[in-house]
């Protein structure tokens, strides 16, 4: 009987806790507009992406046109710098992306 009892109240709290938590659902139109507004962020991040590929690409072209044409120090300035900003490039991709949720062991 005691555990019936409490079955019982546990499923009626449990049922409270249901009422009390029912997420909002959005509407269609709302829907349209958060997903009308991912595809313009994305297209503005591809187009930020495109942009920053055709110009490390013209700067490998142009490094490679100076080292070509017998210019050695200026080559090897251009990889040392290439060198010394490797950390920051590495630091702005880890910020770019979201971290990683981990759980922990106690």
């Amino acid at each position: 009987m005691n555990k019936e009892k409490l079955s019982a109240h546990l499923q009626t709290e449990l049922d409270k806790i249901d009422q009390n938590a029912e997420p909002a659902v959005p509407d269609q139109k709302e829907l349209l507009q958060q997903l009308s507004h991912f595809k313009e962020v994305r297209r503005k991040s591809i187009l930020k992406e495109g942009i920053a590929f055709l110009f490390c690409a013209l700067a490998v072209v142009s490094i490679f046109a100076l080292a070509v044409s017998q210019i050695p120090a200026v080559f090897i300035f251009l990889q040392a710098c290439a060198f010394l900003s490797l950390p920051v490039l590495v630091m702005a991709e880890k910020k770019r992306q979201p971290p990683v949720i981990e759980v922990k062991r106690r």
